[in-house]
């Protein structure tokens, strides 16, 4: 499968190391928070307003990336009910703390919800990284209010400089020049 791909304009910042052909017409879609899906309820849906108010304020995040968001909700909501269920079973079954049972031969194994909720927890930190939910993969983001334009010399969302600016300064965005 391989690494996943670089944005462009992370691209331009780092350097084009393997020369390979910028792409210039690199989807961009409208920052917007999606509407929240009629499916999530209780945990998922209080997730998906901590994460949409967080994301939309960075401009992070659109309307075509509903469909992944609410896989990350459901998730958590998932990790929230098995971690419920594991409590449950340790108040029933002190001596387990909730995260083993017997098996009719009398052997212990893990609980279901105990797998359930290490499941929930990987599927759900694989998503925070897509979205840059986690300390590691905020690095390589840029929020849109301070993301770089491709082809034009100054930065997107940016107001114009102030009065006292350089005018011959060069500019972050001018790439033209190595």
């Amino acid at each position: 499968m391989g690494r996943k791909a670089k944005p462009s304009a992370l691209r331009a910042i780092d350097g084009n190391a393997g020369r390979r052909p910028v792409n210039k017409n690199e989807f961009r879609p409208v920052a917007e928070a999606p509407d929240c899906p009629r499916h999530l309820k209780g945990e998922a849906k209080k997730e998906w307003t901590r994460v949409c108010t967080e994301l939309a304020a960075y401009q992070m995040i659109s309307a075509v990336d509903r469909g992944a968001l609410a896989m990350l909700c459901t998730q958590w909501g998932r990790y929230v009910e098995a971690e419920d269920m594991i409590a449950a079973d340790a108040k029933a079954r002190p001596d387990s703390g909730g995260l083993s049972s017997l098996t009719a031969n009398g052997n212990m194994v893990h609980s279901i919800a105990l797998v359930a909720s290490n499941r929930a927890i990987e599927l759900y930190y694989k998503l925070c990284i897509d979205f840059g939910l986690t300390p590691s993969s905020r690095v390589n983001l840029a929020p849109a209010t301070t993301q770089l334009s491709l082809f034009a010399p100054t930065i997107v969302g940016a107001e114009t400089p102030p009065a006292c600016a350089d005018p011959g300064a060069k500019s972050l965005g001018n790439f033209n020049k190595r």
